[in-house]
């Protein structure tokens, strides 16, 4: 019993953290929000496409509490072929120099369709939960768990797409995943958060008002290049050159 007493303890924690990771990515969403209870969104359609094509440049993440960058790279995405709300997703994870592999499902728990949406399309926000296992045989490795949510739109030909109608916006974001990482080794869990354009639950981290800019403070923990990159100059381009780098193959 007391060699399990740490591993219960850890599968409470990361319930309280996914419950305030629900709340916390929740509360943005309208009012004028309608939840459909039907899932033909998910029979008509593949949506894999959707967590794949945002340039990994714009994908940005966190992990623990002071901040540091952790990037996240979906190579491939694909619909299960016995349940239609299951995605299972293979890719790859960097912190500082250190890749690994993951393997896991996302699986859409619930739609909400924009009441209020572009003549000819529908607007749906997708949320649901994720679970990504990096290789165990990797050092420094562990389990991504949390809580996501995605918006997408179909247009009048019945086709969806990646939702970037409001990208002009400030506060654009899509594909938040928010949640936690577990040491396989240490039962160590820290939180862990990324998306697209922006970052939820940044807290400290983002300083930015047009778009996702890092305070210099954390510079030190993975955001020196990307803070070059806003520069001119060789020192600028050789910093958007490593932002861009296919580093994952």
């Amino acid at each position: 019993m007391k060699r399990l007493l740490p591993f219960l303890l850890m599968n409470i924690l990361c319930l309280q953290l996914s419950a305030q990771v629900k709340d916390t990515l929740l509360k943005p969403i309208p009012s004028q929000l309608e939840s459909l209870s039907n899932d033909t969104l998910l029979t008509r359609h593949n949506l894999s496409q959707i967590w794949l094509q945002t340039k990994n440049a714009d994908v940005l993440g966190f992990i623990g509490a002071d901040y540091q960058r952790i990037h996240i790279k979906f190579i491939e995405v694909k619909k299960s072929q016995t349940a239609h709300d299951i995605y299972q997703v293979y890719g790859k994870s960097m912190v500082k120099n250190n890749v690994a592999e993951f393997r896991g499902k996302l699986t859409v728990t619930q739609i909400f369709k924009k009441a209020n949406s572009p003549r000819g399309l529908a607007r749906y926000v997708l949320t649901g939960d994720y679970e990504f296992a990096e290789d165990k045989n990797l050092p420094h490795a562990g389990i991504f768990r949390g809580f996501f949510v995605t918006k997408i739109y179909v247009d009048a030909a019945g086709k969806a797409h990646y939702d970037d109608l409001e990208k002009a916006h400030s506060d654009y974001a899509n594909n938040q995943f928010s949640g936690d990482w577990l040491n396989y080794d240490n039962i160590q869990v820290q939180r862990c958060n990324w998306g697209d354009y922006r970052i939820a639950g940044a807290g400290e981290l983002d300083s930015g008002t047009a778009n996702f800019f890092p305070y210099a403070r954390y510079a030190d923990k993975g955001w020196q290049n990307f803070v070059e990159a806003a520069q001119e100059g060789l020192k600028g381009d050789q910093a958007k050159k490593e932002e861009i780098r296919e580093w994952w193959k």
